[in-house]
């Protein structure tokens, strides 16, 4: 009886120990992508400083970091009633295990 009590806490440990890696996965996975996402809005400010009328937005693209594979796209639209300002979406994602994450963020871009 005893040693059934002691391997059913054993269990116990064991997975609470594992659920709290993987939530540490997808911590750093998720900072991950937030850094990347200022980065990507940054080179769309630097893209459209160097333009010169002509701003030519990628639309998606993959990153890959270690063993992570980060897919991002950008979906821009101008203003209404002006002629240089932009309204970005960007947004990555990822898998984690079998779910797919996201993470989004707007961020508008003009003189």
């Amino acid at each position: 009886m005893a040693v059934a009590v002691l391997s059913l806490g054993l269990v116990m440990i064991y997975q609470a120990f594992f659920s709290s890696l993987n939530s540490l996965n997808y911590v750093s996975d998720r900072l991950l992508a937030d850094l990347q996402i200022n980065n990507k809005i940054w080179e769309l400010e630097d893209l459209y400083n160097r333009s010169q009328g002509v701003f030519d937005v990628p639309a998606s693209g993959e990153d890959k970091f270690g063993d992570r594979r980060f897919s991002w796209k950008v979906l821009s639209s101008s203003i209404e009633g002006t002629t240089s300002l932009y309204k970005m979406e960007i947004v990555f994602s990822w898998m984690d295990r079998a779910k797919q994450r996201r993470l989004a963020r707007y961020a508008y871009v003009g003189k």
